[in-house]
């Protein structure tokens, strides 16, 4: 089976339409061979904009989005406190 992660971007917006599971599965290819899919994520944004990850690429994603979140709300947790300090010596 082939597994990769690929992004297309033919759009100019960015909000997420869908996110789906593909499994595992034998493709058409039109031209008489059949193709071994590995299982996969597709993430559509608005267009036709479209991100395919396979599932080792998910399973890391998952694995590091938590961190990356507390980071940013971190990051604006700080933010505000220091737009308040500055408010409050005003």
């Amino acid at each position: 089976m082939t597994a990769m992660s690929y992004l297309t971007v033919d759009s100019e917006h960015s909000g997420v339409e869908g996110v789906r599971y593909v499994a595992a599965h034998t493709a058409d290819t039109g031209i008489g061979k059949p193709f071994e899919m590995a299982a996969y994520v597709r993430v559509s944004f608005a267009g036709s904009a479209k991100l395919i990850l396979d599932i080792e690429d998910v399973r890391l994603l998952a694995e590091r989005l938590p961190d990356m979140l507390m980071s940013h709300d971190a990051a604006e947790h700080a933010a505000k406190e220091q737009a308040a300090a500055i408010a409050e010596a005003a």
